[in-house]
């Protein structure tokens, strides 16, 4: 496959990605779906990373089930 045509063929899948999850999601915006193909691809490619949560672990969750003192 020549290089325009990968591009092309990459971009189109893409783009049905973005078409397949703003159609399971309506409710979101298509700039957080177009955020969220963009990450996925950047994760597989091996330049994102996963979140580090552990500055939160001491916290008590959100929703409250933490201290009711205050």
């Amino acid at each position: 496959m020549t290089r325009p045509r990968k591009f092309a063929a990459l971009a189109s899948a893409r783009k049905q990605m973005v078409l397949r999850i703003a159609a399971q999601n309506p409710d979101l915006p298509l700039d957080l779906v177009e955020g969220i193909v963009e990450a996925r691809a950047e994760f597989k490619a091996g330049s994102g990373k996963p979140y580090d949560w552990t500055p939160l672990a001491g916290h008590p969750p959100l929703g409250g089930s933490g201290d009711k003192s205050r």
